[in-house]
């Protein structure tokens, strides 16, 4: 049983093996087509391959659907949006008993509010690691139709850009799992 509000640890990955981020968040939402966690403000977050430890500024809330796609929202104390990053990456699994991991792919898509300019960044990245990496096609095409896939989502509003994001943000930061509330 996956309890919402459980601890979690989250694990983002280069196609490498490499981890590029590792930190914990409290699972949120575990429904089929969606997996979402909350990560308080003040959590620590690692970044290995840069020998980093980074602190979160602001509680963040990610969601992983059923494509190649995890978008991050940045929160403002009330669960509004500040701004939005789509990680082009491998659909999020479960990796053993209360871990996600998910590969990022390079590719990201970065925004501020539904309706903002979307900007997709990093695509000489990915071209130069897909090239070096040998990403199998079904990676590539993966990471291509998750770009357009999440661009469309944001462009049409559609879920979870269509004020979903927001919802749940807000009931999480002042519900039962609100141990996550800015500054817990």
């Amino acid at each position: 049983m996956r309890t919402l509000g459980r601890a979690l640890t989250v694990e983002k990955l280069k196609w490498s093996g490499a981890v590029s981020a590792l930190w914990s968040a409290r699972l949120a939402c575990a429904e089929p087509g969606c997996l979402c966690w909350i990560t308080a403000q003040g959590e620590l977050r690692e970044r290995p391959a840069r020998g980093v430890v980074e602190v979160v500024e602001h509680s963040e809330l990610t969601v992983a659907g059923k494509g190649w796609w995890v978008v991050t929202a940045t929160l403002a104390a009330d669960g509004g949006a500040l701004r939005y990053k789509v990680d082009v990456a491998t659909p999020v699994a479960w990796a053993g008993p209360g871990r996600v991991r998910f590969v990022d792919l390079d590719l990201d898509l970065a925004f501020h509010g539904t309706g903002g300019e979307v900007r997709l960044l990093d695509e000489d990245v990915f071209a130069r690691r897909a090239a070096a990496l040998r990403y199998p096609r079904r990676v590539r095409e993966g990471a291509v139709g998750g770009v357009v896939d999440a661009r469309r989502r944001v462009e049409e509003r559609r879920w979870p850009f269509d004020g979903w994001i927001e919802a749940r943000a807000a009931d999480l930061l002042a519900g039962p799992v609100g141990s996550v509330a800015p500054g817990a």
